[in-house]
């Protein structure tokens, strides 16, 4: 299930989220996060509205499975459609490979390129757009 996650350091991250509970007491324990990205939100000035920037949510680690103890969420929800349909474009395992190499060369140095987490969503919104029609 794709949820978005407030977190006590003030991040909010979407991910495809599984709850672990205890079974003898079905308190939860924590998350299973896969390929989890961190959301921004940022101010758009002259009444443009708000924009989101996306990030690697741990951008320095090969892993794309993560467990997070549940007294680090302070809440999970479900996200605005077009948040998931960007985020489910954007997972899709030869795309997630493609940006995270992309990451990988600009943290290592290899290359002198940024890389614009915002274009490549902005492109995977642009192939849904296409797809509906």
């Amino acid at each position: 299930m794709i949820k978005l996650l407030m977190l006590r350091t003030g991040e909010e991250v979407i991910s495809t989220v599984k709850e672990i509970v205890d079974p003898e007491t079905e308190k939860p324990l924590g998350y299973h996060l896969h390929k989890p990205f961190r959301l921004d939100i940022t101010d758009q000035s002259q009444g443009q509205g708000y924009q989101l920037e996306w990030f690697p949510w741990a951008p320095l680690s090969k892993d794309k499975d993560f467990f997070l103890p549940a007294g680090h969420v302070i809440t999970a929800y479900e996200p605005l459609d077009s948040i998931t349909e960007q985020y489910v474009q954007a997972i899709k395992e030869e795309q997630y490979e493609k940006n995270f190499k992309a990451h990988e060369d600009v943290i290592a140095g290899v290359t002198d390129e940024d890389l614009d987490m915002e274009q490549i969503f902005k492109d995977a919104e642009a192939i849904l757009d296409d797809e509906e029609t």
